[in-house]
C-alpha cells in the first residue's frame, strides 16, 4: 500500500461543500389498562434536504492508461490514475413518515401462557431529486501532485418525483408458553406496499419461533423470518436505468443455535444461520458498455457464530465474538459472479474485549480489546481482494471514589499500533470502495449524572 490516508483524491479550491438539512422528530404514548395489558402508538419523521457538491474522483474513463476499455469506467486505472468530475446535485428530497401502534397482553389457559399482540404500522418514503451536474473536468494520478481545472459552466435540472411507496401492514403475533419450559412464537405481518414505479402487492410476512429449556441454564432455540425491504437505487452511471429504484425484495433467515448460562455469571452463545436476499450488480449487456443495474440471482449467507458475554471473576468481564461466514452470490446470468464470496463478507471475524478492576484503585477500569478480520473481496468475480488485519485498543474508566460517583471520564485509543489497513471494501449504488482504516486515535470524554 503506497498511498498515504492523508492524501485528498480530487481536491479542487472551487468545490462547494455539501450541505445538510435535517428534521427528525418522534413521539410514542404509553397506556397500561392494567398489569396484563397495555396499548403505545408511535410516529415519527424524517425530512432531509440535500445540496450535494463535491470534487468527484471517480472512475477512469479519459485518461489515456485505460483507454479502449482495458480497464472499466468506473474503475480507477492500475498506474493510479482517475477522473475528476464537477458534481452538484442541489434540492435533494428525502422524507421517511412512519406509525405505528400495538396493543399487547398476557392471557393465561391452565399450564398455557399466550403473550399476544396485533397492531398496525404505516411507512411512507418520498424521494425527489434534480437531474444532478456531473461533468468532467480533467485526471489526475494517486502518485502525482495534485493539479487545479476549472469547473464546469453546466447547471442542474429541476427536481422531480423519483420514488413514492406507501407501505402498510397488520401486526398480529402470538407467544406460547407451554409446559416443560417449551416457547412458540407464531405471527408476523400482512404487509400491503403502495409504489407508483411497480405494480401493488400484499404479502405475509412470517416470523416463527421456538425454544426449550431442558434445564433452567440452557435454551436451544430456531427461529424463521422473511422481511420485505425498498428498493435500492441504481447508479448514475447505468445506461439503462441510471438512478431508478429498483423493486421491493424479499431477504429470507433461518437460525439455530443454544444458549447456556453456568452459574448465570457468564452467557455463552453459538448460533448457525442462513440468510437469501437478491444478487444487486451492474451488467454488462453488449459490446458497447451498455449497463443495466440488476436484480439477478441470490446471495446467500451461511455462517456460525459464537458469543460469550459475562464475569469471568469478581474483577475480570470478558465479552468476545468470532464468526465463520460462507456468503456466495449465484444464479445469476453473468458466469464470472457465480459461486463467488460477496464483496466486503470476511470469511472469518474475531473480537474481544475485556473489563479489567484495577486492585487498590477504586473506580479504576482497564478495557483492552483486540479483533481480527480476515481477507475480503473487492470486486463481485473476487479477481482483487485486501489482506486480513489486527487491531489493538486501549481504554480506561474512572470514576473517582468508587462506582456510585456521579462524575466518569474515559480515555480511548484505537489501533494503537497504528496499523495501515482496508477497512471496507463495500459497494454503494453499484460501485464498490476500498476505505483506509483511521490511524491511531485517542478520545477523552467525561461525564455526568444528574
Amino acid at each position: 500500500m503506497d498511498v498515504s490516508p492523508d492524501v485528498m483524491l480530487g481536491y479542487q479550491w472551487w468545490a462547494q461543500p455539501n450541505t445538510y438539512d435535517d428534521f427528525n422528530t418522534s413521539i410514542r404514548l404509553d397506556h397500561n389498562f392494567s398489569n396484563n395489558w397495555r396499548v403505545f402508538a408511535a410516529v415519527g419523521r424524517s425530512y432531509a434536504l440535500l445540496d450535494d457538491n463535491i470534487a468527484w474522483p471517480y472512475g477512469c474513463y479519459y485518461a489515456a492508461s485505460c483507454a479502449g476499455g482495458a480497464t472499466p469506467p468506473y474503475f480507477f486505472g492500475p498506474t493510479g490514475d482517475y477522473d475528476v468530475y464537477d458534481y452538484r446535485s442541489p434540492g435533494e428530497l428525502r422524507i421517511n413518515d412512519q406509525f405505528e401502534s400495538i396493543l399487547q397482553g398476557r392471557v393465561k389457559t391452565g399450564p398455557i401462557t399466550n403473550d399476544v399482540a396485533i397492531g398496525t404500522s404505516l411507512q411512507r418514503r418520498s424521494v425527489n431529486l434534480p437531474n444532478p451536474v456531473y461533468a468532467y473536468v480533467g485526471t489526475e494520478n494517486i502518485y502525482q501532485p495534485q493539479q487545479t481545472f476549472l469547473p464546469s459552466t453546466d447547471q442542474p435540472g429541476p427536481v422531480t418525483l423519483a420514488e413514492d411507496t406507501h407501505q402498510y401492514a397488520l401486526i398480529i403475533a402470538d407467544h406460547i408458553h407451554l409446559p416443560k419450559r417449551i416457547d412458540v412464537t407464531i405471527g408476523g405481518q400482512y404487509d400491503t406496499l403502495h409504489d407508483f414505479l411497480y405494480p401493488e402487492q400484499a404479502v405475509w410476512l412470517p416470523q416463527y419461533a421456538l425454544s426449550y429449556r431442558p434445564i433452567p441454564e440452557l435454551m436451544l432455540y430456531g427461529n424463521y423470518s422473511v422481511a420485505l425491504s425498498l428498493g435500492i437505487q441504481a447508479p448514475f452511471w447505468a445506461t439503462v436505468n441510471p438512478s431508478a429504484f429498483l423493486a421491493p425484495f424479499f431477504t429470507r433467515q433461518v437460525e439455530a443455535g443454544i444458549k447456556y448460562e453456568p452459574g448465570r455469571r457468564i452467557l455463552l452463545t453459538a448460533a448457525i444461520y442462513r440468510m437469501r436476499a437478491p444478487f444487486f450488480y451492474p451488467k454488462v449487456l453488449d459490446t458497447q458498455g451498455d449497463i443495466d443495474f440488476v436484480s439477478d440471482g441470490h446471495e446467500t449467507h451461511r455462517g456460525l457464530e459464537l458469543t460469550a458475554q459475562g464475569k469471568v471473576n469478581n474483577w475480570l468481564r470478558l465479552t468476545g465474538s468470532t464468526s465463520f461466514l460462507d456468503a456466495v452470490s449465484s444464479g445469476s446470468t453473468t458466469p464470472a459472479f457465480n459461486g463467488e464470496q460477496v464483496i466486503d463478507a470476511p470469511r472469518f471475524r474475531t473480537s474481544w474485549f475485556a473489563d479489567i478492576d484495577v486492585p487498590f484503585i477504586s473506580g479504576l477500569h482497564f478495557l483492552p480489546g483486540w479483533s481480527y478480520t480476515s481477507a475480503k473481496y473487492a470486486t463481485r468475480n473476487d479477481a482483487a481482494s485486501v489482506p486480513g488485519y489486527n487491531l489493538l485498543n486501549f481504554g480506561a474508566r474512572y470514576t473517582p471514589g468508587g462506582e456510585w460517583n456521579k462524575v466518569t471520564f474515559r480515555l480511548s485509543a484505537e489501533n494503537v499500533l497504528n496499523k495501515l489497513y482496508w477497512k471496507d471494501t463495500g459497494a454503494s449504488y453499484g460501485d464498490t470502495f476500498l476505505h483506509l482504516g483511521a490511524p491511531t486515535t485517542m478520545r477523552l470524554a467525561a461525564q455526568y449524572t444528574f
